[in-house]
């Protein structure tokens, strides 16, 4: 019995540690001023330190999501017609 409980605590501890990830991501909505979501607009991040950049579209609701980005410091670009950058 105690091999049984011993297996449980060690899979409980590999099961949380699997959980944890070394990636982040960025999320957010693009609003016009009134409040209403701007769609089909393209947005970019880029990590500071390595350059590396990525592009994403607002969806239908203003929403875009950068997922797995490594830790690090990085710009977010929007850049559309009628907006200001």
């Amino acid at each position: 019995m105690k091999q049984l409980f011993a297996l449980l605590g060690v899979l409980s501890l590999a099961a949380l540690s699997f959980g944890k990830g070394l990636t982040g991501s960025i999320s957010g909505n693009l609003i016009d001023p009134p409040g209403s979501a701007v769609a089909g607009v393209p947005v970019k991040v880029t990590n500071v330190s390595t350059n590396q950049v990525r592009q994403a579209t607002t969806d239908a609701n203003g929403h875009f999501v950068f997922e797995q980005l490594l830790p690090g410091t990085f710009r977010l670009e929007v850049s559309a017609k009628g907006l200001k950058r």
